[in-house]
């Protein structure tokens, strides 16, 4: 599904699913950097080892 519906994409998050987010060149993954299951699903989807690391975006660590 492609779309820009912000509250669809909050909604996936809070599924634990992932979510693609556009930038400047690419898209990145959004999930749930708080649920084992989420963190998989990235994994699986861009089919990335699991010593690979991610980064983390975060707001605040507060």
């Amino acid at each position: 599904m492609i779309g820009v519906d912000i509250d669809h994409a909050v909604e996936l998050l809070e599924q634990n699913l992932p979510v693609a987010i556009p930038t400047e060149t690419v898209y990145g993954l959004a999930a749930n950097a708080l649920n084992e299951d989420a963190i998989v699903s990235v994994f699986k989807a861009k089919n990335r080892p699991f010593f690979d690391p991610l980064i983390l975006h975060v707001v605040n660590i507060f």
